[in-house]
């Protein structure tokens, strides 16, 4: 016959190897299924609130650039042609050159862009003998009817006794 056994070795074989299978299922159930399954429910689950603003607004192209003047003025007074040369800005479709003198109704003339971004306009102007005039110009960039930044210049006209005659803007 055997000797019992004492001290640790006997409290090792004491224990019931159901119990180990039992946790080790228990804990099985519990992972794969969730507690009542709503706790594996929550983990492929999800739900949240989007906000979204619009902002509404007009919105118009940039400003033309590179703005010059010339002159053809005759030595006698009458009607003379002033060019205007400009660079257009890519987002713009049309161009509103206008020109007046004071409050005066402007003369205006608008320039379809199309490829070529550079262009000329020749408007009419009426020079005064032995005087130095002063013209607003206003060129105005347009995309679909909607203005942007108009560039705003003062031209001035000058024609002295000797018929000389200059514009600058």
């Amino acid at each position: 016959m055997s000797a019992p056994r004492t001290g640790r070795a006997a409290k090792a074989g004491s224990r019931r190897p159901g119990r180990l299978r039992v946790a080790a299922i228990v804990y099985a159930v519990v992972v794969i299924l969730g507690l009542a399954g709503t706790g594996a429910h929550a983990l492929w689950s999800q739900s949240g609130t989007v906000a979204a603003s619009i902002v509404t607004g007009t919105w118009g192209p940039q400003p033309v650039t590179s703005v010059k003047c010339s002159a053809d003025i005759d030595w006698l007074p009458g009607t003379d042609t002033l060019t205007v040369t400009f660079t257009s800005p890519a987002d713009a479709d049309q161009i509103e050159v206008a020109i007046a003198k004071g409050s005066a109704t402007p003369t205006t003339k608008s320039v379809p862009v199309g490829a070529s971004r550079h262009y000329s306009v020749e408007l009419s102007v009426k020079s005064e003998w032995l005087a130095t005039q002063s013209l607003n110009l206003t060129v105005t960039p347009l995309y679909a009817d909607t203005a942007g930044t108009p560039v705003v210049r003062t031209v001035t006209l000058k024609k002295d006794f000797w018929g000389a005659a200059s514009a600058s803007c």
